[in-house]
């Protein structure tokens, strides 16, 4: 991707608070968010711009709340042009490629990308961890994936549909225990084995993100609820197979 190009970033949460210091390196940066208070605090340290400057920009990169991807792209589409490169950044692939797709005139160019990491995971560096391309035309994808590889990230490649169906198995699940265990208030002791020592600290990293984040990767991803569903319905058969409490046991 060529170095020093305007690039507007719309979303200034704790994503696009992760994200600019990375950007501003590369491009002439421009933020914008749609709430004063996020917009407020980006104008300490960056360009804030209106949203038509930021859509006058050569590439964006929405870093925005996946329910929210239907009116922002509703509200961008009539001030784009053909030849601008907008990327998203959200958790699922299908409904957001299917949002800007539908919304975006012609001729703007439309690359979905889903960092496999977060603030947390990235604090400490990007080298080694991954981010995946669902791009809807081939003609930035190289320069998109160099730039990425040359800030250490392994790149990988899949259909929205090859997307949506991992992250079903993986994160939608992984969230989902995260957030059972955050429900039940169950917090780690000190009299643990390594292995639940390991899954609390990761769950919580994900118990950070917001509420409507877990809703999102639930519902928007079609995924989701059949495999969810179904890990419910093991746990209960499991629970249901056991024997019952041993004699001489503890009450």
């Amino acid at each position: 991707m060529d170095r020093r190009k305007v690039l507007a970033l719309l979303g200034y949460g704790r994503l696009g608070r992760f994200l600019a210091p990375l950007l501003q390196k590369d491009f002439d940066l421009r933020i914008y968010d749609a709430d004063p208070e996020a917009q407020a605090t980006a104008g300490e340290s960056y360009r804030r711009v209106t949203l038509a400057e930021a859509t006058a920009a050569e590439i964006l990169l929405l870093a925005v709340p996946m329910c929210a991807m239907e009116e922002v792209c509703r509200e961008l589409a009539p001030m784009l042009r053909p030849g601008q490169l907008v990327l998203d950044t959200c958790s699922v692939k299908m409904h957001p490629m299917q949002v800007m797709r539908q919304s975006f005139p012609a001729g703007v160019e439309i690359i979905g990308t889903h960092p496999l990491f977060g603030p947390d995971s990235g604090r400490d560096g990007l080298a080694g961890l991954k981010i995946v391309l669902c791009p809807l035309s081939d003609r930035h994808v190289e320069a998109v994936r160099g730039y990425l590889q040359g800030l250490g990230l392994r790149v990988l490649q899949a259909s929205p549909e090859e997307h949506d169906r991992a992250m079903a198995e993986t994160q939608c699940l992984f969230h989902l225990m995260a957030r059972a265990i955050q429900e039940m208030d169950i917090h780690l002791s000190e009299i643990a084995t390594p292995g639940p020592e390991k899954l609390f600290r990761d769950f919580a990293i994900l118990q950070k993100d917001t509420r409507q984040l877990f809703i999102d990767l639930q519902t928007l991803n079609p995924f989701a609820e059949k495999r969810r569903k179904e890990f419910i319905r093991v746990l209960e058969k499991m629970d249901a197979d056991l024997p019952p409490l041993q004699s001489g046991s503890l009450p």
